[in-house]
């Protein structure tokens, strides 16, 4: 199976350095005119199906990008597994320079929760598509970065090594 795998476009709280984690998320213009320019792009891909977070700045992005889709209409289906991690009481504010050593990390989803959490995603629909098959994904940035180390074999623990994909980055791997 062909994943193509996708961040959301830029979001009203990117362009202000807020922590969104969790958060719905706004997209901006930026962020939409990003979803529009790469549904062009992928207009004639045979997408079998879309799988989005649940939040509101990916499942957006995934409706812009489809929205430019020629051929049959492809479903999305929202997963909360695809969700951005959690931030806890550092969500909605503003970034600091060095937010490692201000974020309580007893609130902070850990990388390896996250895993678990993508490889139960990727553990299920394995078995419903075929070698053939495109499936899109539209996630967040950390949690990207999480799903990049899983197929790369990278220990979590490396995580820092994996640069965070930009605004509507469009990753492609093989299941």
């Amino acid at each position: 199976m062909r994943l193509l795998v996708i961040r959301h476009g830029e979001t009203e709280e990117n362009a202000r350095h807020i922590c969104q984690g969790q958060t719905p998320g706004t997209l901006s213009p930026k962020g939409k005119s990003q979803a529009e320019a790469l549904g062009r792009k992928l207009r004639k891909e045979p997408i079998a199906v879309c799988y989005s977070s649940d939040q509101r700045r990916a499942a957006d992005t995934a409706l812009i990008i489809l929205s430019a889709h020629e051929g049959k209409k492809v479903p999305i289906i929202l997963d909360t597994r695809l969700r951005e991690r959690y931030f806890g009481s550092f969500e909605g504010k503003v970034f600091p320079p060095y937010s490692d050593e201000v974020v309580p990390l007893e609130e902070v989803e850990t990388a390896e929760a996250i895993g678990e959490r993508l490889r139960s995603f990727l553990e299920e629909i394995k078995p419903l598509y075929g070698k053939e098959d495109t499936v899109m994904i539209v996630s967040h940035g950390f949690t990207l970065r999480v799903f990049a180390a899983l197929f790369r074999g990278t220990p979590l623990s490396s995580l820092g090594e994996i640069p965070t994909p930009g605004n509507c980055a469009l990753s492609e791997y093989f299941l």
